[in-house]
């Protein structure tokens, strides 16, 4: 009788054991689970941060800052009139450019405004942002120069475009620029690049910031398509 008793006794504390361990595994998993919420939460509000205010926190990289300081004539005077970029004197008659693709690069890249803060140019991950250098050519958009940062979301390996290729610059009024690569040329990140005087052919010239020093790549305009026709 009294080895039933404890044989019944030892039985319970079991289940009980196994209970509490499913107890505990229960809190762990809730604690694990809240836990990703607040990282997850605290990510997005200093991605946010960053964004709003143009300055960079560690490990977060949601903006970067981008050198444009090797390119001759200085583009810093064209902080005067970014608040004109989407008027038609500069951006011609076919809209408002958001989406680029560059060659046999297999991403199609957003296009935003650019972002000039603190004395410095930024630039939002996975983004290209541009700059217009000149006003419209004959309703053609005027010369562009667009700056981002290297990546997979963006152009990885920026030397192995091609010359020759074609860069595409979409607007938002289902229209396409079609311009035809002249120029991929590597700078070390002591190196000057000189923009060319404008001429009477649209020209865009693309900055990709890689740690090694940036990449240039320079394009002419040859047509203009309609997008919905293609």
């Amino acid at each position: 009788m009294r080895v039933a008793l404890a044989e019944g006794g030892e039985v319970m504390n079991m289940r009980r054991l196994g209970q509490d361990i499913k107890l505990g595994a229960r809190f762990i998993g809730r604690g694990l689970v809240y836990s990703g919420c607040a990282l997850v939460t605290v990510f997005i509000l200093a991605s946010g941060y960053e964004i709003a205010f143009g300055q960079s926190l560690p490990f977060i990289k949601a903006i970067n800052t981008v050198d444009l300081e090797f390119i001759t004539p200085s583009v810093t005077p064209h902080t005067k009139t970014l608040s004109r970029q989407t008027d038609i004197a500069k951006e011609g008659n076919y809209g408002t450019p958001y989406e680029m693709k560059i060659g046999t690069n297999p991403v199609r890249i957003p296009l935003a405004q650019p972002q000039y803060r603190h004395g410095n140019w930024l630039a939002r991950a996975s983004t290209s942002h541009y700059i217009l250098l000149n006003d419209a050519k004959i309703g053609n958009i005027g010369d562009m120069l667009v700056y981002m940062t290297a990546g997979k979301t963006t152009v990885a390996d920026p030397a192995t475009i091609p010359r020759e290729g074609n860069l595409y610059v979409y607007t938002k009024r289902d229209w396409r620029y079609l311009y035809k690569i002249t120029e991929v040329v590597s700078l070390s990140s002591t190196q000057k690049y000189v923009l060319p005087a404008a001429k009477d052919s649209s020209r865009i010239y693309v900055v990709i910031q890689q740690p090694s020093g940036p990449t240039i790549i320079t394009g002419t305009l040859t047509n203009v398509q309609n997008a919905n026709q293609l």
